[in-house]
């Protein structure tokens, strides 16, 4: 961004905190007139086949891959509406959306809700000038393995090793 002659910053924030969100909106705003794009990239990765993975986990998950995109998106829309040059909305999913990898239900169901949820805002935002995408990636190196809840040891050793293979980058992601 900065490159590009414009000028950006970095929040950490709890993204399941619809609080933390509106506060963040606050900082920014008083900062920014407008929002040119929103990136909601925050996510956490469970293993486990259904009955195995924890009720806990799958609340977890749910909190940060599906809530923190609705939060980010609820908090922020009507800020992004107001930009005359128009904004434009990423939504952080993943190939498990539409994979849905046995072992993995809880992340796959988190990931094809925000490929739905993206898709609705597509059609609600367009005549407000916000555009919004959708990014559905496949494995590729992050810290998702080592801050992940997996059901066993060997799951993540599985995980690992898919994540090891892969030649797409975080770099060639972004």
């Amino acid at each position: 961004v900065e490159a590009a002659g414009g000028s950006g910053r970095i929040e950490l924030l709890d993204v399941a905190d619809p609080a933390a969100w509106e506060a963040l909106r606050e900082r920014l705003e008083h900062d920014w007139p407008h929002l040119d794009l929103l990136v909601n990239n925050a996510g956490v990765a469970v293993s486990g086949d259904v009955g195995r993975c924890s009720l806990d986990d799958w609340r977890w998950i749910v909190d940060t891959n599906l809530w923190g995109v609705i939060h980010g998106c609820h908090v922020c829309v009507d800020w992004l509406k107001r930009n005359p040059r128009g904004s434009h909305v990423i939504n952080t999913s993943s190939l498990a959306a539409i994979g849905s990898f046995p072992g993995m239900g809880a992340y796959n169901v988190t990931k094809a809700a925000v490929v739905s949820f993206s898709e609705t805002l597509h059609s609600e935002l367009a005549r407000h000038g916000v555009g919004v995408s959708v990014l559905c990636p496949s494995f590729f190196p992050t810290a998702l393995i080592d801050n992940g809840r997996f059901a066993s040891p060997a799951e993540r050793r599985i995980a690992r090793g898919e994540f090891k293979r892969t030649k797409l980058t975080a770099e060639a992601v972004a």
